[in-house]
């Protein structure tokens, strides 16, 4: 693989390169006004109301994400309101976001890249995570999810399996989403280690994951339907897909998050190649997520929309600079997944949703 060229910096150029004060502050000050703008611009769901949360008490699917509603719980036990205590969680969490983020950019990127990209990212998560959309709701674990995306993608990257296990283990108690942790680490490594060891390395995080999960089932006790597939008498993926087929919808949907797989497939080329290689995880996402999820509820792509932003500002970067990009050189079977793999998933989808748009309850 080629890899951009390291250029000597004096150590007055690494003290330039290094983060000031100031600068940390700045990222306080920003992640405070996103807190604020988060709860100010969205509002509590009825049915798991944030008392409820805290209590765990709330109905499935939210009753068992339980990370946070028990971290703040000592807090509001002790006075402190519950808005105020899931607050100050969603500003350490974006504070979290960034860092977590400015990292992970900065093995690809010079620092200063991946400084303004990690801030930036949260400019485009006001698209699906602000703006007063159809279903705008404030959900305590939504940042700490991306976080948690972000930092097990970045573990996976550096060879920090054991840690990446880790963060499975602690995200599973936050939402579900870090299921996807196996398929990125066997999509991620690709291209290095052996598959063998990949392999078992995606086991033990599905272990993991499962351990956290049956630990929250084994504790909080289950109230409603885990999974809501159903809306109505309808199989939700129909009513989603009916939602899409209107033209400003579709339109509404892409603007949502920030229109991002447009600038994913415009920067490929330039884009680390495994991380351009999770295109596939993304669309398994994706189309989960319309099967148990509202299409017009953007803030659930959340963990995606960082992803993609992750790959879209890195190549964007690196085409705008010029910085070397790595080669293409690939084994075949690699190249065929590339080329092929989404395109099989997406037809795969295409029948399964032509199988499912007639379905009613029984």
């Amino acid at each position: 693989m080629l890899r951009a060229p390291v250029v000597e910096t004096s150590s007055r150029d690494a003290a330039d390169e290094a983060p000031r004060p100031w600068s940390w502050l700045g990222v306080a000050i920003v992640a405070a006004c996103w807190a604020v703008l988060r709860l100010a611009m969205n509002r509590e769901y009825a049915q798991a109301s944030f008392t409820a949360l805290v209590e765990l008490r709330a109905p499935l699917p939210f009753g068992h994400r339980v990370l946070v509603p028990l971290l703040v719980r000592p807090f509001v036990d002790a006075g402190v309101t519950v808005t105020w205590a899931f607050g100050v969680s969603e500003w350490l969490a974006t504070i979290a976001l960034v860092v977590a983020l400015m990292r992970a950019l900065g093995r690809d990127l010079p620092s200063r890249a991946a400084a303004l990209g990690a801030v930036l990212v949260l400019p485009i998560l006001a698209l699906p995570m602000l703006l007063a959309h159809r279903w705008n709701v404030f959900y305590p674990w939504d940042t700490w999810a991306m976080v948690a995306i972000v930092l097990v993608i970045d573990a996976i990257r550096r060879d920090r399996m054991a840690l990446a296990c880790v963060i499975v283990f602690v995200g599973g108690f936050n939402r579900e989403s870090i299921a996807l942790a196996p398929l990125l680490a066997i999509v991620l490594r690709l291209h290095s280690g052996t598959m063998r060891t990949t392999l078992a390395w995606a086991v033990w995080m599905v272990f993991a994951y499962a351990a956290a999960r049956g630990l929250v089932a084994m504790t909080v006790p289950a109230r409603g339907e885990p999974l809501h597939v159903w809306l109505g008498d309808e199989f939700r993926l129909a009513a989603n897909l009916r939602w899409l087929s209107d033209p400003g919808h579709l339109a509404q949907w892409l603007g949502s998050i920030a229109v991002l797989p447009l600038l994913w497939w415009s920067v490929r080329e330039h884009a680390p190649r495994d991380l351009v290689r999770t295109h596939t995880v993304v669309l398994v996402a994706i189309l989960g997520l319309f099967v148990v999820a509202n299409v017009y509820e953007p803030r659930v792509y959340g963990e995606l929309v960082v992803l993609a932003w992750w790959v879209g500002w890195t190549g964007a970067w690196r085409w705008a600079t010029g910085i070397a990009i790595e080669s293409h050189d690939r084994p075949p079977w690699i190249a065929a997944y590339d080329r092929w793999a989404a395109i099989t998933i997406a037809l795969v989808a295409v029948a399964a949703a032509l199988s499912t748009s007639g379905m009613r309850r029984g």
